[in-house]
Formats: C-alpha cells, structure tokens, sequence
C-alpha cells in the first residue's frame, strides 16, 4: 500500500528520543499518533485524484495511441483539520492523558498533518511519458513531489510561533517538543508516499489531452 500503515509510522514515533521525556505514555502516545496520521494518509488517496486535461500526444483513430507529454496537477479535497482533529480526539481518549494534555494532542496533530497534505497535494507533479494505447492511459504514472517547501512552511510557523503553530504548555503531560515529534512521524509518512503513489492506469484520453480523472494508488 503506498498509504504508510500505523505500525510502520509507531516504530518512527516510539523510538524518537523526544518520547523519553515522558516514558509512561510512550506506546500509548505513540500508537495514538500513528493512528491518526495513517488515517489521514489513507483517507488522502481516496479523495485526491489527477485532474483531467493532461495534454497528450495521440495518433488519430483507428490508433490511437500515444503518450501523456503535459505535467498533470492534483485536485480534490484532502482531510481537513476539523476531520482529523476529531478523529484524533478518539485516538487519544483512552490514553489518561487529562483533558487539556488531550486538547493539545489533537490541536496540534490535526494543524500539522492537514497542513502536510494540503501541501504534498498542491506540490505534487505527475510526471510525463504515461502510455497511451486504446485511447486510455495502459501504465501508471509516476509524481514527482518536492518535500522541501512543506518542510520550510513548518520552520517558519515554528520559529516564529504564528497562529497555526500550537506549541506545547510546559504544564501539558505531553513531551516539550511534542511539535516536533508530530513533524517528524508526519514527514516520514508523506516520504513514504511521495516515493510510492502513483496514478492508476485507465485514465481515458481524447483530442490530445486526458477526458477523465486519474485515481491514485
């Protein structure tokens, strides 16, 4: 699955030194963070698709074959912050964790992780040189998404502490740098699927460009 599953992501929330600050709520702490950023991605690929209008290079029929020549865009409505936090309010209810401690996970985490996607999509390029036989795309197509800038918005919320980058109260239970670790887990996961999604063949094509959207997978 080019979705990054929960137990991968725990493995890179659990062995964060960050956890070590607070070693009571590591595996629930962490198991609650892969969760809901597992679920976010998951629930990225279903709502997220190519946008039709790829210019396409098509012999004319009966052929009609050819290649996808433009850069396709992706287009759709990726899960909200409103959508993961309240997914992240159930994530962590069993935790212990006091009310405010659960507040902050879930303002935190829904912020950092609909802001990651909201970007990996706008970033994102699918690549030229798809086949085209048929009249319809016959092989996937690859993305190209450069990582940096989502990177670089986070910094810059981070260090200059403007609205939409929570930090975490000194009194909260969860690790000082729990903004970070959050950061950390997220990043790896839109690593994972930068490197692995694709566009799903079967996209049809007319009149030199693409006539439909494409699914990813």
């Amino acid at each position: 699955m080019p979705a990054p599953n929960a137990a991968m992501l725990f493995s890179i929330a659990h062995s964060s030194e960050m956890m070590n600050q607070n070693p009571q709520a590591v595996q629930k702490l962490a198991k609650a963070i892969s969760n809901v950023i597992a679920d976010a991605c998951a629930d990225f690929l279903t709502r997220v698709s190519m946008s039709p209008g790829v210019p396409c290079s098509i012999m004319p029929p009966p052929a009609m074959v050819g290649n996808v020549i433009g850069i396709g865009k992706l287009i759709g409505v990726p899960p909200t912050e409103i959508e993961i936090k309240m997914k992240a309010m159930s994530a962590i209810a069993g935790s212990g964790l006091s009310r405010p401690s659960q507040n902050m996970f879930a303002e935190t985490i829904s912020k950092q992780t609909a802001m990651g996607l909201a970007s990996f999509m706008q970033n994102a390029q699918v690549l030229p040189g798809t086949t085209i036989a048929n009249g319809v795309t016959v092989s996937p197509a690859k993305l190209l998404v450069p990582l940096q800038p989502i990177k670089a918005q986070f910094a810059m919320q981070t260090q200059m502490k403007i609205p939409g980058a929570p930090v975490v109260s000194s009194v909260s239970e969860l690790p000082s740098d729990f903004t970070q670790l959050v950061f950390k887990v997220l990043f790896f996961a839109l690593e994972q699927m930068a490197s692995l999604v694709m566009v799903a063949p079967g996209i049809p094509a007319a009149g030199n460009t693409t006539v439909g959207s494409g699914r990813l997978m």
